[in-house]
């Protein structure tokens, strides 16, 4: 607590020294309070008078129930300073910092949840060629042109919105009306092993030319496949392909020059990731960059395919 009620004179001096100390002592710490006065939110100076009797030493008059809080120094929202340029830069730099550091994360977090929809659709066409083998005594789809195995499965998937993956950019082609013979024009992601190792292995040259003209009647027997677990049924198309089989002995091989092996998550440079794939036993799997192919073909059945190898290029 403050209190000022005078100045005490010391004993060897004079009351008129005494009182020339006192108002020089009481003028500088008036002025102290005044500025500290002037600092805060009062804009009403102290009152400093004369003291009675005419002596014109300054007195400052404070009540005894003031407290020392009374003096704290308070910041109106006049007295905040504005922002200035350099802190208002740095917050912008912060902020950039940040979005950068999440920005990427967010999109990582709804590739994977395309992902997972592309692997749902992925297991539901695994599932419908299961059951077409069923009802069909163990065939898979003939490779045909016309009635194809978007048309063959259509009754066992029953919608054409399963056969586009989420992530995937792909437009109809013509008109669609869910049914089998518009299945084709579809937008379309998928496409089926064309088995073209077995046929090439097995037929006889008249035959194998009617196969690579989309002619031949009928499919491949599932029996034949003897690692069912290790030989992919389904995988994801490149974008711009119109394939709807996986023809190893076509060109370089559909399954490096047709096949997408980085549709989910890939790298700013368009490279790395992996695509889903459909086994022959009906399991769906995300399979990393190039490990579809190498070091065993998965999409081949005969043992000398299945050596050859090659890596697709990114």
């Amino acid at each position: 607590m403050l209190l000022f009620s005078g100045l005490r004179c010391s004993p060897g001096i004079s009351q008129g020294s005494n009182q020339a100390i006192g108002g020089a002592v009481g003028a500088v710490v008036a002025q102290q309070l005044y500025t500290l006065w002037v600092g805060g939110s009062n804009p009403s100076p102290p009152t400093i008078g004369k003291q009675p009797h005419g002596n014109l030493s300054p007195q400052f008059s404070v009540s005894s129930s003031m407290s020392t809080d009374s003096f704290t120094k308070r910041t109106s929202a006049q007295d905040s300073p504005a922002f200035t340029l350099i802190e208002l830069l740095v917050v912008i730099a912060i902020i950039g910092i940040l979005a950068s550091m999440t920005l990427p994360a967010l999109s990582r977090a709804k590739e994977m949840g395309r992902r997972a929809g592309c692997m749902n659709n992925s297991r539901q066409l695994g599932l419908a060629a299961l059951l077409y083998l069923d009802d069909n005594e163990g065939l898979y789809p003939a490779r045909s042109s016309t009635n194809n195995w978007t048309s063959r499965l259509f009754p066992y998937y029953q919608t054409v919105k399963i056969l586009k993956c989420p992530s995937d950019k792909v437009s109809d082609v013509g008109l669609v009306q869910n049914t089998p013979e518009t299945a084709p024009n579809a937008a379309r992601t998928y496409i089926l092993n064309g088995w073209d190792d077995y046929f090439k292995t097995t037929l006889s040259a008249q035959d194998w030319a009617a196969f690579l003209d989309h002619r031949y009647p009928l499919g491949m027997p599932e029996s034949y496949v003897k690692y069912p677990a290790a030989t992919i049924m389904f995988g994801e198309k490149l974008e711009e392909s119109r394939h709807f089989h996986v023809d190893i002995y076509q060109g370089l091989g559909n399954d490096i020059t047709e096949v997408d092996h980085g549709k989910h998550m890939r790298s700013r440079r368009n490279t790395g990731g992996g695509s889903n794939h459909v086994f022959a036993d009906g399991h769906a799997e995300y399979i990393n960059y190039g490990k579809a192919v190498s070091p065993i073909n998965l999409w081949a059945v005969t043992e000398e395919w299945r050596r050859l190898t090659a890596a697709p290029t990114p």
